[in-house]
């Protein structure tokens, strides 16, 4: 076989592994929140659709993760039922109990389990909504962390626990550093005197 379809075959495969390492990639903290405030959104409108209110005027607590709130609602809600400044209508109140990230540490060292949780408590014009709670977990690599957040959003990031100390860190690895030490001192003294 010539060696230029060697190459192009060799060329090709490390093209599909690569291809294939990013199809199984975890999706970012963003990502995730973004499709269950989505979710969110599409609850919030099926509820306004059951108690058939009026156009509303949005109206959402402070917190980091607002503007996305915000974005979500209208694309899910519609011009027809959110209004910008007519005031006889009633509000759509939106209080951001929990948008947020947390990781939990698993008998895996090197894994975490990551928690999503999103959590919006509604009133239109002033009847109280059900509340939306929505959750999302996975395993993922303690090492993907950094790839996994955004920093630019308080709201995508969160503190790592502490890696789990085990009996092989406390005792055994530095009982095991010092035989070694020993052995190649002793070895060595043993060798030069002779």
């Amino acid at each position: 076989m010539p060696l230029r379809p060697r190459i192009v075959i060799i060329i090709l495969l490390c093209t599909l592994c690569c291809a294939v390492r990013a199809w199984t990639a975890s999706p970012t903290n963003f990502q995730i929140q973004d499709s269950l405030l989505k979710l969110a959104a599409q609850q919030v409108r099926t509820q306004l659709a059951a108690v058939r209110s009026p156009a509303l005027r949005l109206r959402c607590s402070d917190h980091p993760a607002r503007w996305l709130v915000e974005q979500q609602l209208r694309s899910a809600l519609g011009e027809a039922s959110l209004v910008t400044s007519d005031s006889s209508s009633g509000f759509l109140d939106v209080g951001i109990a929990d948008v947020a990230v947390r990781y939990a540490s698993v008998p895996d060292r090197d894994s975490l389990l990551r928690t999503i949780h999103v959590e919006l408590r509604c009133a239109a014009a002033g009847r109280q909504l059900s509340d939306i709670s929505l959750q999302r977990s996975d395993l993922v690599a303690r090492s993907d962390q950094s790839l996994l957040e955004n920093p630019g959003y308080a709201f995508c990031s969160a503190p790592l626990p502490a890696v789990q100390r085990s009996t092989w860190d406390d005792i055994l690895e530095p009982v095991v550093v010092l035989a070694a030490l020993a052995t190649t001192v002793i070895v060595l003294f043993s060798v030069r005197s002779q």
